[in-house]
């Protein structure tokens, strides 16, 4: 009995100390390389501020979409994801920038230049890496919250 109730105070804690663990795991094994980061920070990120932030930033997200954070890109909006990684037939940012669709142009306002379309299809044939989204809690703060919980499990369910 007594293992019984161990296990059961302890399982909460362990699945939130696994699901962290893990996802450190595949941030760490899905960084790009410093180049590419390079390249987005350098040549991306310019153009979707300047051509994209203000209806998909933080103020306004037409269509459901972000563009203003890595994080935001990777979630996407109501039609998904903007990009599908070295697969420029089926992306939604490159068809909308590209003006071939009578009704699905962006940005609103005209055409942006060849040459940054032309970086947007380097960018996403080359797999559309980006840095790894930073984390908001430090791992001190989430062993604090693991802990609180562990403590609150223990004043519900006293040993």
């Amino acid at each position: 009995m007594r293992v019984v109730r161990i296990i059961k105070l302890i399982r909460p804690t362990m699945v939130i100390a696994l699901v962290v663990l893990s996802s450190w795991t595949s941030a760490e094994e899905n960084q790009a390389s410093p180049q590419a980061i390079e390249f987005f920070e350098k040549k991306i990120r310019p153009i979707l501020v300047e051509r994209c932030v203000e209806c998909h930033g933080p103020e306004e997200q037409s269509g459901g979409l972000r563009l203003d954070s890595v994080s935001a890109i990777q979630t996407g909006g109501d039609q998904g994801p903007p990009f599908q990684p070295t697969d420029l037939d089926h992306s939604l940012l490159i068809k909308a920038v590209r003006f071939t669709d009578q009704d699905f142009q962006m940005p609103p306002t005209g055409k942006i230049p060849d040459q940054e379309i032309q970086l947007l299809e380097e960018w996403i044939k080359a797999g559309g890496s980006m840095p790894a989204p930073t984390s908001r809690l430090s791992p001190s703060t989430i062993a604090k919250i693991i802990g609180r919980i562990s403590r609150s499990r223990n004043q519900i369910h006293p040993r």
